[in-house]
């Protein structure tokens, strides 16, 4: 059965990801450090935006090969990083314990061509379209540099997620006479609901303020309890629309908006409130289908730093033959010591050379394919226990003996030690409502025939640093 993802971008050989993406980089000036240390002051605009679309044409070039050697590693505890941007302190928090983590490529998004529809809503809105950034680049090669020895160590691996979230060329107008809560299964509707939270926007200049408590007007920003603002923060502007004329031949209209100086009725601006609250749950539930449909592309378990989105999706119930079931989470919490103050390189080192931290992942590894293949929810529930138990007293106690060791051996004010909890749930049966939309996007006909030729019960993963 082929996905959307394959039709776009599958195939190819075992050409090393880190390799042929770097490759490129190293050779190009947007590696050279003399010249990210001044901020790429000396070189023109047009010579900065051509290298990010000559980087864009390399990975379309080689995106068979790219993709294949992310698909090729076939650990459970592949994971898939559903975040635009992925903390470095996460990665080097999770090094040893997580055999592979997947990350959107933060460069290749700077490369595409401004859509000038934007700054026409933008000047309706009041917004000054942002003007090429250098320092965005600056901060993207940064990051790429930083995490090269990760991309060594086959520990991270990137890939441009971006490209299946990018705006269409020309920005729809849609309408919806239930007021956009079609976008949502029914099911999901008041989860969503209970936990948006809506405030005053306006816009400042090339930029977008919100935050003040919610009154009447024209501006309104809609964001989730527990989810990073960064990821699914949607802001909404209340313009009139006038038209100005209709050819029914060509069934075509010409109009214009604008933002009035006067404020909705309050029928209206409720209306308009409801409404954009059902087009950002849509927006987050669109965002997590496609992110799981990737995530089970490249083989990997999701991994998320939101706790709504692992509300989400472990409240979610799977659909079998049209009913609507309660879903079986079962979950797995281990605590587990994180080094922190210790420079990449050497944590790079210890994930390779320390055997503790090894075995520590390969026993997980091996648990968590076992525990994934249990189809009985009863059953599966009984084995976390053990499973838990066995990392927890066995594996995580040889753990700590090693960062004990780490830190008589290394320099006692560069090993800072704390704590972070990856907790993990499987979910027997699927995840349901997600799944069929995941079933979609990649092309089965039903749930049922996407449920079939499922081998193993899907997890994820949500990492918290404890405080």
């Amino acid at each position: 059965m082929g996905t959307v993802f394959e039709e776009k971008h599958l195939a190819g050989d075992d050409s090393a990801m880190g390799s042929k993406i770097y490759d490129f980089l190293t050779e190009s000036l947007l590696f050279d450090d003399s010249l990210i240390e001044d901020q790429f002051a000396s070189i023109p605009e047009a010579e900065i935006r051509r290298e990010l679309g000559r980087y864009r044409e390399h990975w379309l070039a080689n995106s068979a090969e790219i993709q294949q050697e992310v698909q090729t590693d076939q650990s459970a505890l592949k994971l898939f990083s559903g975040f635009k941007a992925t903390d470095p302190r996460l990665l080097k928090q999770t090094a040893l314990y997580v055999h592979q983590q997947i990350l959107t490529d933060p460069l290749y998004d700077l490369g595409r061509e401004a859509n000038p529809d934007v700054d026409a809503f933008n000047t309706v809105f009041g917004l000054r379209t942002p003007k090429f950034d250098k320092g965005e680049v600056v901060k993207a090669v940064r990051y790429l540099k930083a995490l090269t020895p990760m991309v060594a160590g086959d520990y991270v691996k990137f890939f441009p997620t971006s490209r299946f979230f990018e705006p269409l060329p020309q920005i729809p107008l849609t309408y919806s006479r239930t007021g956009f809560s079609e976008r949502v299964p029914k099911e999901l509707l008041e989860f969503f609901r209970s936990n948006a939270h809506v405030s005053s926007a306006k816009a400042e200049g090339n930029s977008i303020s919100f935050g003040w408590p919610l009154e009447r007007g024209r501006g309104i920003a809609v964001i989730f309890k527990d989810h990073p603002i960064v990821e699914a923060g949607q802001v909404f502007f209340l313009a009139e629309q006038e038209f100005e004329s209709v050819d029914r031949e060509r069934r075509t209209a010409t109009s214009k908006f604008y933002m009035p100086a006067t404020l909705p009725t309050p029928e209206r601006f409720d209306a308009w409130v409801t409404q954009s609250i059902n087009q950002s749950a849509g927006h987050v539930y669109r965002r997590l289908c496609i992110d799981m449909a990737v995530a089970e592309n490249f083989g990997a378990n999701y991994l998320s730093n939101s706790e709504f989105t692992f509300k989400l999706i472990g409240q979610i119930a799977p659909v079998q033959d049209g009913e609507t079931t309660q879903p079986v989470n079962a979950l797995l919490n281990v605590n587990l010591p994180i080094l922190e103050k210790i420079d990449t390189e050497t944590l790079m080192k210890v994930r390779q050379d320390d055997e503790a931290f090894a075995e520590f992942r390969l026993e997980w590894d091996r648990q968590l394919n076992a525990l994934r293949g249990i189809s009985d929810p009863d059953v599966l529930e009984g084995r976390i226990d053990d499973v838990v138990r066995e990392l927890t007293e066995v594996q995580v106690a040889k753990v700590d003996r090693a960062v004990s060791d780490l830190k008589k051996r290394l320099l006692r004010d560069l090993v800072i030690v704390g704590a972070g909890t990856l907790a993990g749930a499987i979910q027997s049966g699927g995840f349901g409502l997600v799944g069929a939309a995941v079933a979609a996007l990649q092309g089965y006909r039903s749930y049922s025939d996407y449920q079939r030729a499922k081998r193993q019960n899907p997890a994820f993963f949500l990492w918290k640093v404890l405080k």
